[in-house]
């Protein structure tokens, strides 16, 4: 059986929208895939998309001189930031 379509009211943010709010945004909302291990920003990227996840977890990683990573952050409900620790 195939997995059920995401629908935005899935995403902890925009299920608490009121009627009028989820009225006036859904209809600009688009369905990207989110496959393990997809870059949604890298370091200095300009942000142009804020993403209301609803059948995955996002991670904000950092990477270190020695080329290892750690993860940060996770962000549940909604990715639009980036982070610069130190």
């Amino acid at each position: 059986m195939p997995d059920p379509v995401p629908q935005p009211q899935q995403n902890y943010l925009l299920s608490a929208f009121s009627a009028p709010e989820r009225e006036r945004i859904y209809p600009h909302l688009e369905l990207v895939s989110m496959p393990l291990g997809k870059v949604l920003y890298e370091s200095g990227d300009l942000l142009r998309y804020v993403y209301f996840p609803t059948n995955c977890i996002v991670s904000l990683l950092y990477v270190l001189a020695n080329g290892a990573s750690a993860e940060i952050s996770v962000r549940p409900s909604w990715v639009s930031e980036s982070i610069r620790p130190g």
